[in-house]
């Protein structure tokens, strides 16, 4: 029973605490006295608890990942404005009913700032619930990261040097929009330089899906199509969106398998059904699974050295 107490004092003490500060911020700004304005600011911060609760869950299992920056920010803006709105609304429900329509009249005016300080909390909750995630994912990943790309903050001793991109490299990823819409770095080839037979390239992928974490031979990825600062990884199971430069994924991947047909598509080379023409002087690739992959003059020319045509 006393382990209970303790439990319940924590987040009772807390919420007093938030609720004290919230007084002490609106009184000089609300037209009610400190007495008057207590019980709303326990009301409010009460509600605010209450949904963060719900809040946390729902960011921490919606795993928005996999879709693009843009409609990941739209859906967490509409979690905390309906979180928001939940809280601003169930507090004056509350108030109605304990004080009555008259007292409740008087703490409308504090509605909107009410609002803002529940945003900019629900807001920093979601920041903090996903950073935290972020964290804990990178930790649970390291220990069996030898062939996965994975970023540079990661301990050294987990990594091979192979997948730790120095600052200059990382400069250079930065700025790979910026390139000439032709301009595809060639892949190099075996036969030119043998040298390269010694290189050890990644032999698997991992790729998140919601909760999972998909380990993708990379015999099974059919092609590599940028997509902003991600990459979308199509294999016969599925897309897949990872946070990483299809430059830095080109310098990963076995040359003599992969083919750089565009400067935003990495094809496996196996996985070409046949090349069709695509328009005048453009062709296109049929896969193996039905997509068709467009195909730039010069990646067309280098796909052709690589087919040996």
């Amino acid at each position: 029973m006393q382990l209970t107490i303790r439990q319940l004092l924590l987040p009772a003490s807390a919420l007093t605490g938030f609720a004290l500060l919230q007084t002490l911020a609106l009184l000089p700004v609300a037209n009610i006295y400190f007495w008057q304005l207590l019980p709303d600011s326990l009301l409010h911060s009460l509600g605010c608890g209450l949904l963060a609760i719900p809040l946390l869950n729902v960011v921490r299992f919606s795993r928005l990942e996999a879709v693009s920056p843009t409609l990941r920010f739209v859906n967490y803006s509409m979690y905390v404005a309906v979180a928001t709105a939940a809280a601003a609304g169930s507090a004056y429900l509350a108030e109605l009913v304990i004080f009555g329509p008259d007292t409740a009249a008087g703490y409308q005016t504090l509605i909107p700032l009410r609002a803002l300080l529940n945003a900019c909390i629900f807001s920093g909750i979601l920041v903090c619930v996903k950073t935290s995630d972020k964290e804990s994912e990178i930790t649970e990943i390291a220990p069996e990261a030898g062939d996965f790309p994975i970023d540079r903050d990661i301990p050294k001793p987990a990594i091979p040097d192979r997948f730790i991109e120095s600052p200059m490299e990382a400069s250079r990823q930065n700025n790979i929009h910026s390139e000439p819409a032709e301009q595809i770095d060639p892949t190099p080839s075996l036969a030119a330089n043998p040298a390269l037979t010694a290189i050890s390239y990644t032999t698997r992928i991992a790729l998140r899906s919601g909760t999972k974490i998909h380990v993708v031979p990379i015999d099974e990825v059919l092609y590599l199509q940028a997509d902003g600062d991600y990459v979308q990884v199509v294999t016969p199971q599925g897309r897949f969106l990872k946070e990483q430069t299809l430059k830095s994924f080109a310098g990963q991947l076995p040359p003599e398998r992969f083919a750089r047909v565009h400067r935003s598509i990495l094809v496996n080379i196996e996985a070409i059904s046949r090349i069709e023409r695509y328009e005048k002087n453009t062709q296109q690739l049929r896969l193996k699974n039905g997509d068709t992959v467009k195909v730039s003059q010069q990646g067309y020319k280098l796909l052709r050295q690589q087919l040996g045509l």
